[in-house]
């Protein structure tokens, strides 16, 4: 996988999204102002508001970015107010962006907010991974042998350097059946599908459904009647065009009832000063910011946790 800049986390992360959804809001805001060079402004927020929102790869539903760009393109080419009676009719051009904007940022935000694993006497995790994971041989101690080795939790790692989702399915057949028992499961791949096969979205839909599949399949064979196994999966911080890589990780999410730690979460690290030897993988200090996120969403859900 390539390094990326600190500057693309910005990106990949959701921010530029919501910078960007307030900044075609206050366009419409402008529209109904009596300011000075009104209209030189409201173009100019939505020009903004555009550059930002395309490369930020919001994984919004079809129909809501359609209806986003129609309303921005009338109110783009909306002549300015100039009357009273013109200003009393402005909102009909204004009120749609301002709507679409708002309503677009409502539907995103709960994808934000990070979920954490509720109460349990679990004892076992098991991590899926690419080269984020399991490091590229630069001798650090990865965030899965951190939290075995601080947090004390029996951890069967087996992430493999360059790992995609359409290989991840003969790893987990390669861990026995009574592994899953009770455990919680961390997916974390899919950037070698978008970031070097560049797989089309279709085939990594196939590839992801099947991978977790074949978790849920293997955590029912080998289920414990005291806990239930949980699948926890990393949210992809998303390259522009990948929408549906996002829509995607959503609905399988739902479809298998997985725990989706926002791509927010993943983003601030790699954005984290020293946190990466490359923009991408992790240093010792990422490992060591990585395990602590990862435990503020399972650590409940294990025994001795104090969290």
């Amino acid at each position: 996988m390539i390094g990326i800049s600190r500057a693309a986390w910005f990106f990949a992360s959701g921010d530029a999204f919501f910078l960007a959804a307030a900044l075609l809001a206050s366009a419409g805001f402008i529209h109904l102002a009596s300011l000075p060079a009104a209209g030189i402004l409201k173009r100019a927020a939505i020009l903004l508001g555009v550059a930002l929102i395309i490369p930020s790869a919001a994984p919004l539903s079809l129909w809501l970015w359609v209806v986003w760009a129609l309303a921005a393109a009338r109110l783009f080419f909306a002549r300015q107010p100039t009357s009273p009676d013109e200003r009393r009719w402005a909102w009909l051009a204004a009120a749609p962006l301002i709507l679409a904007s708002v309503a677009s940022a409502a539907v995103e935000i709960p994808w934000h907010v990070t979920p954490r694993l509720g109460p349990g006497e679990r004892e076992r995790l098991i991590v899926i991974g690419d080269s984020i994971t399991a490091g590229i041989g630069d001798g650090a101690v990865t965030w899965p042998r951190l939290l075995m080795r601080e947090e004390g939790l029996d951890v069967w790692d087996t992430s493999v350097p360059g790992l995609s989702a359409a290989d991840a399915h003969t790893v987990v057949q390669g861990v026995p059946e009574r592994a899953f028992a009770g455990a919680v499961v961390v997916i974390a791949i899919g950037g070698n599908d978008m970031l070097t096969d560049r797989a089309p979205a279709a085939d990594f839909e196939e590839s992801l459904d099947r991978l977790l599949e074949l978790v849920s399949a293997r955590a029912a064979a080998g289920a414990s009647q005291d806990v239930e196994t949980r699948i926890v999966m990393l949210e992809l911080p998303l390259a522009p065009f990948f929408n549906a890589y996002g829509r995607i990780q959503r609905h399988l999410a739902g479809k298998y009832d997985a725990l989706l730690i926002p791509k927010r979460r993943p983003a601030k690290i790699f954005r984290t000063p020293r946190a990466t030897i490359d923009g991408l993988h992790l240093s010792q200090e990422g490992h060591e910011l990585m395990a602590q996120m990862i435990f503020e969403v399972i650590g409940e859900g294990f025994k001795g946790s104090n969290h």
